[in-house]
């Protein structure tokens, strides 16, 4: 573990790398998952089966977010392997 004045790394994962991959993915959830969860409310609303159609919805949207995960949280995951042996990485989680 190196600690500089600029930078703190951990096993070679540099804090602010990890918090920029932290903001995209919660732009991320904010901006698409949020928007999508919206609409497909508003749309299960206007028919016969609401609630059926919302369970769908929802499904589609935890699909679409664990399909994400890989793309946003590759230094989060490297994060969390870390903090079982690193105190400070497990602090910073």
């Amino acid at each position: 573990m190196k600690v500089s004045e600029e930078t703190i790394a951990i096993n070679g994962l540099d804090l602010d790398a990890i918090i920029d991959e932290l903001e995209q993915w919660f732009s991320f959830l904010n901006t698409v998952i949020g928007i999508m969860s919206f609409t497909l409310a508003l749309a299960c609303l206007g028919t016969n089966t609401p609630a059926f159609n919302a369970l769908l919805s929802v499904i589609i949207v935890i699909l679409a977010v664990e399909q994400q995960k890989r793309f946003y949280l590759e230094k989060v995951r490297k994060l969390r392997k870390s903090a079982k042996k690193n105190e400070t990485a497990d602090l910073i989680l």
